[in-house]
C-alpha cells in the first residue's frame, strides 16, 4: 500500500509539474488542442456571496479569470476594462501577464489602473464607469490572470452570469454562498444545452450553490442568432426576501414585488391637471379629434414628432420618468419620459393610459421565472379601448406606427401598470405578415431578348419604417441605389431607370414607389422557342440553414411577398408551357404560386409568407425541406413558341 507521504509528494510534483511546465510546451498542448483558436480561459472562477453582518445585507462578487493566447493576435486583448455604476464599485483589483520565457514564465504586475466614466454614442448620459489597463508584454503563449470584487449596493440589480464564453473554457465555476436566513431565487437557462456539474450543500450558517463545468467549447454567435441570453448557458441569482432580528425584508420574490418597486419611481408622477399651458397644449393637439381613439392617436404621434429620444440613464434617473411638462418643455427625454409624456397628455384629455414595462426582444425571460429587472429594459405607454383592445405606444421611433408595436416589442410580455395598486401582464402580439406587406404588381414585355417593365410597389407596416430609415435625408441619386438593390430583378443586368414616391404620410398608410427598370438579355431563345423565368427574384435565395448551425435564429419580423406579374405575349408567339401551380406551407412559412393565361398575357399570383420571430434547431429540417422545395418550383421557366403560319 502507497505511504501518504508517497501520495503527497506525487500529488505535489503534479501540480508543480502544471504550474511550471515548459512554456513552449504547454502552448503547443493547448494550439494542438484548440486549433486556429486564438485564445482560451483556462480558469475561470465567479462567486456570489450574500451575507447580513451587523443587521444589514451585504452582497460580494468576486472573480478570478486566467487566460491563455495561442496565436499572434495575442495583442488584442492587450486593453481591458471592468465596468460598473453607481449602483455598484469594484474593489481589490489585481491583474498581471505571465510572459514566456524558456523555461517559465516572468510575471508582471499592472501597475496603472485609470477610472473614467464611459460615453455611449447612443446615451446622452448616464453613470457607467469603467477600470481600464493594459497588459503589458501579451504575445502568443502569455497569459493573463485578473482578479476583483465587485460590491453591490441594491439588492434588486443583480446582473447575470454565463458559463461560456467567446472563446472555449478549459474549466469555470458559478459559486453562490447565501446566509441562510436569505431566500434566494436563481434563474438557470440553457444549462442543459452544456454538461454541468451542479452541487447545493447546506450547513448551519450558509447554502452553497455551485455550478462547474470543464472544457466547453467557444459560444459562437452565427447570422440571424438572438442575444446569447437566448441560448448560451446562464445563471442569474437574486434575493427573494431575507430575515433579520425576526423582521422579513421582502425585496423580489415575486412579480407583485417587482411592481411595487417599480410603482415607487412613479407614484406621484403626472398628478393633477391644474397646469394650464399643459392643457391648452392638449386642445390644441386633439383640436378635431372625433373620438378617445382620434386623441390617442394625435397625443402619440405629437410626441413621436416632437419629443427628441435622447437616453439619459444616470443613477436611478435610470428608472424615474420625468414628468410630462418637464419633458414637454425641454423636447427631450429617453422611453420613460416618452411613456410619462403620453400619459400625462391623455389625463388632460380625460382618457387614461397606462405606464408600462417591456423587455425587447434581446432578452428571453418573462416575469414569471424571473421577476426582476433582468426581464426588461423599455418603458412605453398602454392604452386600453371600450372593446378591450390594447394600443402599444412606443414614441422613441421616429416612424412608429400608431396601430403597430414597436418590431423589437413584438411577442414580449408587458408589465402594466393599471393603477397604484394594479397590474396586468400581457404579451404583446406579433404582428401578421398581411401587415408587413411588399406588394408588387409588374407589367413586362420582350424586346428582343430584353425585360421591359414596369412596376408599382406598396410597401406597408415594418418595411415601410424600415425603409424610411434608410433613404431619410438621401438624395434622389442615393436613393435610385438603395431601391436598385431593394428591387432588382433577373440578375445582374436590371438596371432601375427612374421611381417616383407617394403616401410617405401618412405612416399607417402603404409608402407607393412606382419604378421603370430593364434586364438585358434575360430571355433566352433557341430558333422557334423563347424561355423566361417569371420567377424574377430570388427571395429565398441564401434562406437555406446551414446543417452545423448550432444556434437559434430571430427575424426582425413577419413578412409577406405578394407578386403578380403580367407578361404579354408577343405578337406571333403561343404559350407553350407554363408550369403547375403550388401551393405549401406550415407555422414558418407559407408559399403560393398560380399562373393564369388570357388571350395575350401570362399572368403569375405568388405569395410568400415567413411567419416565425424565433426559429429553433428543432425545425430547420423542415424548413430547410421547404426552401429546397420552393427554389427548385422557381427554376420552373415559361416557354414561348413561335406560330408556323
Amino acid at each position: 500500500m502507497m505511504s501518504l507521504n508517497r501520495i503527497l509528494t506525487l500529488i505535489f510534483f503534479g501540480i508543480a509539474f502544471s504550474v511550471m511546465a515548459q512554456p513552449s510546451v504547454e502552448l503547443q498542448k493547448y494550439q494542438e488542442k484548440y486549433p486556429g483558436i486564438p485564445a482560451v480561459i483556462l480558469d475561470e472562477r465567479v462567486e456570489f456571496r450574500f451575507e447580513i453582518k451587523d443587521d444589514s445585507l451585504y452582497i460580494y462578487e468576486t472573480m478570478f479569470q486566467e487566460t491563455f493566447y495561442l496565436t499572434e493576435v495575442a495583442n488584442y486583448w492587450k486593453e481591458m476594462e471592468i465596468a460598473y455604476s453607481g449602483f455598484s464599485e469594484v474593489t481589490d483589483v489585481e491583474a498581471s501577464t505571465l510572459i514566456p520565457g524558456k523555461n517559465k514564465y516572468k510575471t508582471v504586475k499592472v501597475k496603472t489602473f485609470k477610472y473614467k466614466d464611459e460615453l455611449s454614442a447612443e446615451i446622452f448620459y448616464d453613470d457607467v464607469k469603467s477600470i481600464i489597463f493594459s497588459y503589458d508584454g501579451l504575445q502568443k503563449g502569455s497569459k493573463s490572470k485578473l482578479s476583483y470584487t465587485r460590491i453591490q449596493h441594491d439588492p434588486h440589480l443583480l446582473g447575470r452570469e454565463f458559463l461560456q464564453s467567446g472563446i472555449p473554457v478549459e474549466h469555470k465555476s458559478i459559486s453562490i454562498i447565501a446566509d441562510n436566513r436569505i431566500d434566494m431565487g436563481i434563474g438557470a437557462f440553457n444549462i442543459d444545452m452544456i454538461d454541468v456539474d451542479y452541487t447545493k450543500i447546506s450547513d448551519k450558517k450558509y447554502t452553497t450553490y455551485k455550478w462547474e463545468v470543464s472544457d466547453i467549447e467557444a459560444l459562437k454567435r452565427e447570422s440571424a442568432s438572438p442575444s446569447i441570453a437566448w441560448y448560451g448557458a446562464h445563471i442569474i441569482p437574486y434575493i427573494k426576501s431575507y430575515t433579520v432580528n425576526g423582521e422579513k425584508q421582502v425585496v423580489l420574490g415575486e412579480i407583485n414585488d417587482l411592481f411595487n418597486w417599480y410603482n415607487s419611481f412613479v407614484d406621484n408622477l403626472n398628478e393633477g391637471t391644474e397646469d394650464e399651458e399643459m392643457q391648452a397644449l392638449v386642445d390644441s393637439i386633439t383640436q378635431g379629434a372625433e373620438s378617445d381613439l382620434e386623441k390617442v392617436k394625435q397625443i402619440f404621434y405629437w410626441t413621436q414628432d416632437n419629443i427628441k429620444y435622447i437616453a439619459i440613464e444616470y443613477g436611478m434617473g435610470g428608472f424615474i420618468p420625468r414628468p410630462a411638462n418637464s419633458v414637454c418643455t425641454n423636447r427631450y427625454g429617453d422611453c420613460k419620459d416618452m411613456a410619462s409624456t403620453i400619459t400625462g397628455l391623455l389625463e388632460y384629455a380625460g382618457i387614461n393610459a397606462h405606464l408600462t414595462w417591456i423587455g425587447t426582444n434581446d432578452i428571453p425571460y418573462t416575469y414569471e421565472e424571473l421577476p426582476t429587472p433582468n426581464v426588461d429594459n423599455h418603458m412605453i405607454a398602454t392604452y386600453i379601448d371600450d372593446e378591450n383592445n390594447y394600443y402599444f405606444l412606443d414614441a422613441t421611433g421616429r416612424y412608429s406606427n400608431f396601430n403597430m408595436p414597436s418590431a423589437f416589442i413584438q411577442g414580449k410580455e408587458a408589465l402594466i401598470r393599471k393603477n397604484k395598486n394594479e397590474f396586468e401582464v400581457v404579451t404583446v402580439p406579433i404582428v401578421e405578415p398581411d401587415r408587413n406587406k411588399i406588394s408588387e404588381k409588374i407589367y413586362l414585355n420582350i424586346v428582343d431578348n430584353n425585360l421591359v417593365g414596369h412596376s408599382t410597389a406598396l410597401i406597408s407596416g415594418y418595411n415601410k419604417t424600415r425603409l424610411q430609415y434608410e433613404t431619410e435625408n438621401k438624395t434622389k441619386e442615393d436613393k435610385l441605389k438603395l431601391y436598385k438593390q431593394q428591387f432588382t430583378k433577373g440578375h445582374n443586368k436590371f438596371i432601375l431607370e427612374d421611381f417616383t414616391e407617394s403616401n410617405q404620410y401618412p405612416i399607417e398608410e402603404p409608402l407607393e414607389i412606382d419604378y421603370r427598370f430593364l434586364v438585358n438579355d434575360y430571355v433566352l431563345s433557341n430558333n422557334d422557342e423563347m424561355y423566361i423565368n417569371l420567377n424574377l427574384e430570388e427571395l429565398l435565395a441564401g434562406q437555406k440553414i446551414k446543417e452545423d448551425r448550432k444556434t437559434p435564429i430571430q427575424n426582425e419580423f413577419p413578412i409577406k411577398l405578394d407578386h403578380v406579374i403580367e407578361l404579354e405575349i408577343p405578337e406571333g408567339w403561343d404559350v407553350d408551357y407554363v408550369p403547375e401551380n403550388l401551393t405549401m406551407g406550415d407555422p414558418y412559412i407559407e408559399f403560393s404560386s398560380k399562373y393564369e393565361l388570357t388571350k395575350n398575357k401570362i399572368i403569375l399570383y405568388q405569395q410568400t409568407s415567413i411567419r416565425y420571430l424565433n426559429m429553433t434547431h428543432e425545425n430547420f429540417d423542415q424548413w430547410n425541406e421547404n426552401i429546397e422545395r420552393i427554389l427548385k418550383y422557381q427554376n420552373e421557366i415559361v416557354i414561348l413558341k413561335q406560330h408556323n403560319d
